[in-house]
């Protein structure tokens, strides 16, 4: 520990321990770095915190092709609630009239994935 302490005594170029024969006590140079770096470690443990929730929230575009019967149900307060429930969700919905091909297109998705 006594190392560590004179090593950083070095690089700062000043004495952050004031010893005497009865005791050891911080100089006013280690109580402004102490200050300095507790502010820095809390700032950065609420930007780790920030972090770690902005992963447990869904974000991203969700791409919806459906056709008008189901544009009707999504349009309701189902999807309200979804996108009020989940602020970072962009929805794109595309309604399409031509469900037969949109069927052929996911059975052939479905076929590829065999």
């Amino acid at each position: 520990m006594s190392q560590t302490i004179s090593q950083l005594e070095e690089r700062l170029g000043v004495a952050v321990l004031e010893r005497t024969t009865r005791r050891v006590r911080l100089t006013e140079a280690d109580e402004q770095l102490y200050a300095a770096v507790r502010l820095a470690l809390e700032e950065l443990r609420a930007a780790e915190g920030a972090v770690k929730e902005l992963g447990k929230e869904p974000s991203g575009t969700l791409r919806l092709n459906v056709s008008g019967a189901a544009e009707s149900v999504l349009r309701g307060p189902l999807l309200v609630r979804f996108l009020t429930a989940h602020r970072r969700v962009r929805l794109e919905l595309i309604v399409t009239e031509h469900t037969a091909r949109w069927r052929q297109a996911a059975t052939r998705r479905s076929d590829w994935a065999s």
